[in-house]
């Protein structure tokens, strides 16, 4: 009987540590002054990130140097203001033992003696990679919908089916992102007629141009699906596997009708100024004022005149 209450509290110390090593979250906790070295963590951070946890006590550095380098900075500026709130929640990419990375939820509170010093900081981590994704996908998902530019992507062999049109392309150009997705001549049915013999050649037949080259830009008359034209500017990339095969072309529409408006009008006002020099009875030219003092402009009308 004199050995119960240590036989409970060995239970309990057993339990306890079951607990934690059964746990979807990694518990940790490090010193909350001088060299923050670390002070404890579960034994379950073997399996989830692969670690022994020797490794993780015996290195003050072993989280800074594990975070994604996309992430440092934004966690070392959150990590500044712990001290201040006594808690924390920040979320980044934590590098596995086998070198891939996940996503991690990172709760930190502070430890405070009777004083309110700090004396240790309590923590845990929680693989939130499956949940991260998604929103992941989600908030490309947002960017390519409220982008000016249309992005597209086409297989780059084949039969060259469209694979992939963000869903901007109803906001931009009125078509649903099915009508291109279930129909290969999409665009080429869709150019100005004006356009179609130079255009063609490069996004028709085999793609030679593109696949060529690796990369190309065109500008055309796009037909809207309200039955007018705008200009748009096209680029497309093809795409290569590790073996240098193409894979896929990748690429953006932007209306560019405004700028080739702007285009028309000073074309227009440059061919107006160009007429009336023509048509004035005086000659005009300039020179440079230094060096060697080459003629730099001359009026149509020196034909006429002299």
């Amino acid at each position: 009987m004199d050995d119960s209450p240590s036989d409970n509290a060995l239970t309990r110390e057993g339990r306890i540590e079951r607990l934690l090593a059964s746990s979807p979250a990694v518990i940790y906790s490090f010193e909350a002054t001088g060299s923050y070295a670390p002070t404890f963590i579960s034994e379950n951070l073997r399996d989830l990130f692969g670690y022994e946890p020797s490794e993780y006590l015996e290195d003050p550095k072993f989280v800074p140097e594990r975070i994604h380098p996309d992430d440092a900075a934004r966690v070392r500026a959150e990590l500044s203001k712990l001290f201040e709130s006594g808690h924390l929640i920040h979320e980044y990419r934590f590098r596995r033992k086998d070198g891939s990375y996940c996503w991690v939820s990172d709760e930190l509170r502070v430890i405070r003696d009777e004083d309110g010093a700090p004396i240790e900081v309590i923590g845990s981590w929680s693989d939130i990679s499956a949940r991260a994704v998604p929103a992941s996908h989600a908030r490309i998902d947002h960017i390519l919908a409220s982008s000016p530019a249309v992005v597209y992507s086409f297989a780059a062999r084949g039969d060259y089916a469209p694979t992939f049109i963000s869903e901007n392309v109803r906001e931009v150009f009125g078509y649903e992102p099915s009508e291109y997705l279930e129909d290969r001549n999409f665009v080429l049915d869709r150019i100005h007629p004006d356009d179609a013999a130079r255009v063609g050649g490069d996004l028709g037949g085999d793609l030679s141009r593109l696949f060529k080259e690796g990369y190309l830009t065109n500008e055309y008359r796009f037909r809207c699906k309200d039955g007018h034209y705008c200009w748009v500017n096209d680029e497309s990339r093809v795409i290569y596997d590790d073996a240098g095969k193409r894979i896929e072309v990748v690429g953006s529409w932007s209306d560019i009708s405004a700028r080739k408006a702007a285009e028309a009008v000073a074309a227009e006002a440059q061919e107006h100024i160009t007429h009336i020099l023509a048509s004035s009875p005086a000659v005009l030219y300039s020179f440079e004022a230094r060096g060697d003092y080459a003629p730099t402009f001359i009026s149509e009308n020196v034909r006429e005149v002299f």
